[in-house]
């Protein structure tokens, strides 16, 4: 049974496994062999099929066309180099395991073995190709997948370009060298042959095939499972039993350079590795809980080219915009968003455009990302000769035209961006804020002066990135009631339909496909530079843009969801939410809080009392209903001010109308969790303490919570005595 040699390879294999038994293939085929190998055939494994050939008469070719006939599997007498899809095993793998990928369209991936009994192997391969495809087989000898594999046998990496690094004059910068000369290459590892040497590459090889932007080890009950990020969500790869989740760990750690035997404190590091003939770049951060240190891995490809802006989202006025800021011969560009909001994405759109043979462009970066032609690119490293201070003393020496410094953290940086930009020279920077207003608020608050932000700012780009819906499966319905109530704080004119995740095989059954920007692109003018001297406030400045016709982000929101891109709750829950914050961020705090504030204490008897801590207001942030009644009874009548919210959306509209002092939050809730909007406070400098309410212990969600800056954890079920001391003290310490 031979494979059709004019019909594509991929689309002739067989799927699922082999109708006999082993057992039944031995019989059959005893029938069918001498006296000599049917004795030395009896009593083998499916594991030693193979390597009994070496005492039988029988050759590979000869057992793989019986195999072919029993298990009515297609052979393949000959594999020809354009057949195989390297993309999908490492090539370690296929050598050990003599398999061979084949390339295939439609459901099915296509591989051809040797040994169809081998269900171990099977397994692994149903477990390593791409979770949307079904595997099917097809069989030849040993000898010639040997063939086929030696055809297709990894090249090493020819010499490339040098990298745009800064280069002196009279040298290189120190610690500068070629990407490939410092990257590990599996190939030559002497340990890649171990289990979890090639378990690691097979998963990032996974990874990087399927564009993932992260991948990531956790632990999972008793087991671990490796996933990886697509498209803004998390998928599974593989699982693993937890000791070789733990060793996986350690593989990755041991080739970046951490320490291996640090376990319970968090690690972050970096390395270079080529896969493909391409240097990929590995951002590793660990995150330990009390059984398992989770790894996640940010995966990032240089030489991949920036998408250029229409792609990102932007709309044609934006984008138009966009492009005459980078035209700009002096003055400073922020672009501002949440981390993972593609702000890094969008700089490097826009300069892949700026950077020409006759504008020279130099760049701060940490990591470097992509490749920018006509560019020289700095890398921030450990080496004090690499470290963000010097590269940027360095390249203000080199005075480019262009100077773009990956990221605005503090004053040092700040100010050198506006002194540069000051002198005559354009500055692009990033940095953490939810909006164009806010980010002139964020930069006072470092130390920046209003009049010299004034005159160096010529424009602030801000964004959000959502996961954008499968068009070939979304599901296009009349709005509903409470999609408009979502809606109806930010618009009035609702759209009549809209769209929502449905679930197909080209979206992995998520409903979502891609990513896709939200923006508002702010020129400043001469009327939006006096605002920003005159210190007025976030509203105003906003107010300002929208009436001169700029698009907010807000409303870009609400246009992609009028278009079917986004459902309504996905922005409402990552873009307009966060609009309901502005009335603090503005210093407002003369409003009272809400409807559901009780204006009246008393004591547990009856009689009004009105303490001290009348005046101080706790936000209780809780979707089962019971535990928020009962944390308003122990606070009201303590004397405390209640003002009630559902989840954390509901949570920051009742921050945005009044003043309040504390925060207890639940953490698991629906549309806007916990973390998320510490998150959000965060973002926006509100300092207001946040509690968490927490019922069963989670380590890990623990530990980011503090790391994220929470206050404390309430364990429920709501002890008065626990809940009430808990709260003085916090309030004390604000």
């Amino acid at each position: 049974m031979t494979v059709d040699p004019k019909a594509n390879l991929g689309e002739q294999g067989f799927a699922g496994r082999p109708a006999g038994s082993f057992t039944d293939f031995v019989a059959w085929l005893s029938e069918r062999i001498g006296e000599e190998d049917r004795q030395s055939l009896a009593g083998i494994s499916p594991l030693e099929l193979i390597h009994w050939l070496e005492q039988a008469r029988l050759n590979g070719e000869e057992l793989a066309h019986y195999l072919s006939e029993f298990c009515k599997v297609p052979y393949v007498a000959r594999i020809e180099k354009e057949d195989v899809d390297r993309r999908i095993l490492p090539h370690p793998f296929c050598l050990a395991k003599l398999v061979v990928p084949v390339r295939s369209t439609g459901s099915r991936q296509t591989v051809i073995l040797t040994n169809p009994f081998d269900w171990e192997l099977l397994e692994d391969l149903e477990h390593t190709i791409p979770r949307t495809k079904e595997l099917a087989i097809l069989l030849a000898s040993a000898e010639t997948l040997a063939t086929g594999l030696r055809e297709v046998e990894p090249e090493t990496p020819p010499p490339g370009p040098e990298p745009t690094e800064v280069v002196e004059e009279t040298g290189p910068v120190p610690g500068a060298r070629r990407s490939e000369d410092r990257a590990y290459d599996p190939e030559m590892d002497p340990g890649k042959s171990h289990p979890v040497a090639q378990l690691a590459m097979t998963l990032l090889d996974r990874a990087v095939s399927e564009e993932a932007s992260d991948l990531l080890i956790e632990a999972r009950g008793s087991d671990a499972v490796a996933k990886a990020t697509i498209g803004g969500r998390a998928h599974d790869l593989q699982d693993v039993p937890l000791e070789t989740g733990k060793m996986l760990v350690a593989r990755f750690k041991a080739l970046a350079g951490l320490d291996v035997a640090k376990k319970r404190t968090p690690q972050t590091g970096s390395m270079e590795i080529i896969l493909g003939g391409e240097v990929i770049k590995l951002r590793l951060s660990t995150f330990p809980t009390a059984d398992f240190e989770n790894l996640k891995v940010r995966v990032l490809n240089p030489a991949s080219a920036a998408a250029p802006p229409r792609e990102l989202g932007l709309s044609k006025d934006q984008e138009r915009t966009l492009k005459e800021l980078g035209k700009e011969e002096t003055g400073l560009v922020l672009f501002v968003g949440p981390l993972g909001s593609g702000k890094t994405t969008t700089i490097y759109s826009l300069l892949t455009g700026v950077a020409r043979e006759d504008r020279t462009v130099v760049t701060v970066e940490d990591p470097i990302e992509h490749r920018i032609p006509f560019a020289l690119q700095q890398e921030v490293r450990k080496d004090p000769d690499a470290s963000f201070r010097s590269l940027l003393q360095r390249a203000v020496e080199k005075e480019p035209d262009v100077l773009f410094v990956s990221e605005i953290s503090g004053l040092t940086s700040a100010m050198a961006c506006l002194e540069y930009s000051n002198s005559g020279h354009l500055v692009l920077s990033s940095m953490n804020s939810s909006n164009a207003a806010t980010a002139v608020f964020r930069l006072e608050r470092l130390g920046v002066a209003r009049s010299g932000l004034a005159d160096a700012l010529r424009g602030v780009v801000a964004q959000r990135v959502l996961r954008r819906l499968c068009p070939e499966c979304k599901e296009v319905r009349p709005i509903s009631k409470r999609e408009k109530e979502l809606l109806r704080p930010f618009t009035s004119d609702f759209p009549e339909a809209v769209a929502h995740p449905g679930g197909c095989s080209s979206c992995r059954g998520t409903g979502y496909l891609g990513q896709e920007g939200v923006f508002e692109v702010i020129p400043v003018g001469p009327r939006m530079t006096e605002l920003i001297r005159d210190g007025r406030p976030i509203a105003e400045l906003r107010d300002f843009a929208q009436a001169r016709g700029d698009l907010l982000i807000g409303d870009q929101g609400i246009r992609k969801i009028r278009d079917l891109i986004f459902p309504v709750e996905d922005v409402y829950r990552e873009v307009l939410l966060e609009e309901s914050v502005l009335a603090v961020e503005d210093g407002d705090d003369t409003s009272e809080p809400g409807p559901e504030t009780n204006e009246g204490v008393g004591s547990e008897d009856g009689d009004t009392i009105v303490p001290l801590m009348a005046q101080l207001c706790v936000l209780v942030v809780e979707d089962e209903e019971g535990t928020r009644f009962l944390l308003d009874q122990i606070l009201s009548k303590a004397g405390y001010k209640v003002v009630q919210a559902a989840d954390g959306g509901e949570a920051l509209l009742k921050l945005g109308a009044g003043s309040i002092d504390l925060v207890l939050s639940d953490i698991h809730m629906p549309n806007l969790d916990g973390l998320r909007l510490l998150e959000i406070l965060n973002q926006h400098d509100i300092d207001t303490p946040v509690v968490f309410l927490t019922g069963e212990p989670s380590p890990g969600i623990e530990a980011r919570g503090r790391e994220m800056g929470v206050a404390d954890y309430l364990r429920k079920p709501i002890q008065r005595d626990v809940v009430l001391e808990c709260v003085e003290r916090i309030l004390a310490l604000a």
